[in-house]
């Protein structure tokens, strides 16, 4: 809970971006999360979710300067799922309950679909498949569901290949 609201207090100062790019490009601790122990993976889910809110809000999109760099936003943004979406698959269960309420959930899922609906085509194709490995991956859970943002982005590259 602790790293939260270490989050929260980032995006109150305006370094919510900062913490997310550097958040997403912690590779190996994405990987490593997957095997800690069940509290820590708890705070990094959390902590993950928080960022993956801002990721997909508007002052993400705005630099320091104000202007917006949109190939450098979206490769943040693939960094963040890329290196965090698996834990979202395997790691939201929880050991005695839920990590997160089904509300939170379902809040979840709007926000991660519509933050693969802003990158480019070849980089959605790249996360939706990421996805897709680690949620068939993991018997116990059906969350996070994106299989409506798999199967648009599959019908719409059926379409351009017609």
């Amino acid at each position: 809970m602790e790293l939260v609201v270490l989050g929260q207090k980032m995006a109150e100062c305006g370094a919510a971006r900062e913490a997310a790019a550097q958040f997403g490009a912690a590779s190996r601790l994405g990987s490593r999360a997957l095997v800690a122990e069940p509290t820590l993976q708890v705070a990094l889910l959390r902590l993950a979710v928080f960022l993956f809110k801002h990721a997909n809000s508007r002052e993400f999109e705005l630099s320091p300067g104000g202007n917006e760099d949109k190939g450098a936003i979206a490769e943040q943004r693939v960094s963040l799922l890329r290196s965090w979406l698996p834990l979202l698959c395997r790691g939201s269960n929880g050991t005695d309950a839920p990590v997160l309420s089904s509300k939170e959930r379902t809040e979840m899922v709007a926000v991660l679909d519509e933050l693969i609906g802003k990158l480019g085509w070849e980089q959605q194709e790249e996360i939706l498949a990421l996805w897709l490995h680690h949620f068939a991956a993991c018997p116990d859970t059906d969350w996070p569901n994106l299989e409506s943002c798999y199967t648009r982005w599959y019908a719409e590259s059926r379409r351009l290949l017609e």
